[in-house]
């Protein structure tokens, strides 16, 4: 409040069309105005420097659990490619076994048949008939 009463406040009686009435007045303004913009540099440049150093910090940090989280992957990737390498191997494997399976039942199935016949082409064991 000094620094008004002392420079910008108008009395009665002022000359305010006198350059010196003015030009000490817009001097201080002017001054005042150049300092609060330096400030705004000031703050402008700690924002930046905050936010590099924010972003920096971030990348020391993130950057290796983003690798590492890769790497798992890759290493994921692997495993089920070889799973399912596996899988298709053991579907093939039962594939062929359920083929000879069937095969060995069929033939099985037709020497039972053959026996079958021979006891039917002997005709009747004690009083039976086939």
């Amino acid at each position: 409040m000094l620094h008004y009463d002392s420079l910008y406040k108008v009395n009665n009686g002022d000359d305010l069309g006198s350059a010196t009435f003015w030009n000490g007045r817009f001097q201080d303004i002017d001054l005042r105005l150049n300092l609060t913009e330096s400030y705004s540099q000031n703050i402008t440049d700690a924002i930046n420097s905050v936010t590099t150093l924010g972003l920096e910090r971030l990348n020391l940090t993130i950057d290796p659990a983003i690798s590492a989280l890769i790497d798992q992957l890759n290493t994921l990737q692997g495993q089920v490619a070889t799973a399912t390498t596996q899988v298709t191997a053991l579907q093939n494997q039962v594939i062929t076994d359920q083929n000879s399976i069937t095969a060995q039942l069929n033939a099985l199935l037709a020497q039972a048949q053959g026996l079958v016949n021979n006891l039917q082409s002997l005709g009747s064991v004690q009083g039976g008939t086939f």
